[in-house]
Formats: structure tokens, C-alpha cells, sequence
């Protein structure tokens, strides 16, 4: 692509692209070479590349983000790609086998993916900077993902949407989404999801001064964050919005705590 960036941030961004599309390509090949050995069964394989499939998309769209760049916005460009999902995820069969699994029937798993691109486009879109576009769509794709019930695509659609309000700071806007994100997963027996969800929701109201009932969540929220397994994120998400909430509550010692 070009660097239509500012001389500093330019080689930054080119670089990172590079060494993720390197990594990509290794873990890829890694992958195979396993299998191939007979060192993992056909299902490890499978995940791995469903994985790999979708940071490649990921990689593609941002890349295809990046190209339309200019100097004014290299923050936005620098967002991007810390936005990026990591690889490392891939590696992890554990983390892969908790997430909801796609649909079984082949023309609904093909328009799962088809939404899923989209959702991933709508995100990268949001992290350049063009947030009111990224909404648009992500509340589209959350119609057409109700519509052909891709449950998964529904829940990371509702969360996406939840956290774009947070980020223009339109805390009551974020209270609908984060819900239905949170009792969507839950349902589903997505527990990192739906913990993330809460998580945020609890944010929400303790800065709107709903702490109580907030807070009163927190006793079934804690024990189901600790028993997750494959996440590195909802659970201290959970811990330190906690933390916040406390503090919003006036309570410091329990505050400093979490």
C-alpha cells in the first residue's frame, strides 16, 4: 500500500502489517506441518484454520482501511493496527473450542461468514475513525444476523455496537446493546463474551450512579469470570471495572483492591 502517513508513522505502520502477515504465514505453515505428522486430529486443524481465516480477513480489510488514509488521521491509522486480533489465539484450543461454534447446515455457515467479514470490516472501519459509518453497518449485520439466527455473529455485533457508544461517551446508548450482548452469550454458554458484556454494562451504570445494582451482580459476575478458561481479557475487564464501580461508590480500600 502507500504511506500517505506522516514520515514517522508511515514505516511504523508498513512494518506492523509486514510482521503480522509474517507471523500469519508462519503459524499457517506450522499448522499444516502438524497435521500433516499426524501430531494433531482433523478438529484441531479445522479451528486453527477457521482462526487463521479470519485474522487474515482481518489483515485484509485493515490493510485495504489503511490505503485510504491521510497524514491528518495517522492516529487513527495507529489504532488500526493495535486493533489488530492476535495471532497467539489461534495456538490456543482451548480458548478456540469455547466459542460458539459456527452453524452446521453449509449455506447458513457461508452466510455466517459472509456476516462475520462484514463485522470485521464494520470494526476496523470504527477503529480508523469512522465510527458513525461502523454503526450503520453493524446494526444491519445485526438484523441479518437475527434474521438467520448466527448467534455468535449476534452477540459480537450487540457488543461492538455497546462499546462504540461507550467510546463517544453516550453511556446510556451503551445500556441496550451491552444487555443484549450479555444475556445473548449467556444464553449461548459464551461465558467470555457474556462476562465482557456485564462487564462494560456495570461500567455503565456505576458511572450513571446505578452502582447498587451493579454491584449486586458482581456475586454471580466473579465467580463465573474466574472459572474461565482460554481468556485473557473479560475477567481482568470484570476485576477493574469492579474497581470503578467501588470507587464510584465512594468505597476506595475495596476500590484499590480489585
Amino acid at each position: 500500500i502507500a504511506t500517505p502517513f506522516a514520515e514517522d508513522a508511515g514505516p511504523r505502520v508498513l512494518a506492523a502489517l509486514d510482521r503480522q502477515a509474517a507471523d500469519w504465514s508462519r503459524r499457517h505453515r506450522t499448522a499444516c506441518v502438524a497435521h500433516a505428522r499426524g501430531v494433531e486430529p482433523d478438529r484441531a486443524l479445522e479451528l486453527r484454520m477457521r482462526c487463521l481465516g479470519q485474522r487474515l480477513e482481518a489483515l485484509a480489510a485493515s490493510t485495504e482501511v489503511l490505503a485510504t488514509t491521510t497524514a491528518s488521521s495517522v492516529g487513527s491509522a495507529l489504532e488500526v493496527i493495535a486493533g489488530l486480533p492476535p495471532l497467539a489465539d489461534c495456538d490456543d484450543l482451548e480458548f478456540l473450542t469455547a466459542a460458539i461454534p459456527p452453524p452446521a447446515d453449509p449455506g447458513a455457515r457461508a452466510a455466517a461468514d459472509r456476516l462475520r467479514t462484514r463485522l470485521t470490516g464494520a470494526e476496523i472501519l470504527d477503529r480508523s475513525g469512522r465510527s458513525a459509518a461502523a454503526l450503520a453497518e453493524m446494526r444491519a449485520i445485526l438484523s441479518d444476523a437475527d434474521a438467520i439466527r448466527a448467534t455468535a455473529i449476534g452477540i459480537d455485533a450487540s457488543l461492538a455496537i455497546g462499546r462504540i457508544a461507550l467510546a463517544r461517551e453516550q453511556q446510556a446508548d451503551a445500556i441496550d446493546p451491552l444487555r443484549s450482548a450479555e444475556f445473548r452469550a449467556f444464553a449461548a454458554g459464551a461465558l467470555g463474551p457474556g462476562i465482557e458484556a456485564a462487564a462494560r454494562r456495570l461500567y455503565v451504570e456505576a458511572m450513571l450512579d446505578r452502582s447498587g445494582p451493579a454491584l449486586a451482580r458482581a456475586e454471580i459476575l466473579e465467580p463465573l469470570a474466574a472459572g474461565l478458561r482460554g481468556d485473557r481479557f473479560a475477567q481482568p475487564l470484570l476485576l477493574n471495572n469492579l474497581g470503578a464501580a467501588h470507587l464510584a461508590a465512594g468505597d476506595r480500600e475495596r476500590a484499590r483492591r480489585y
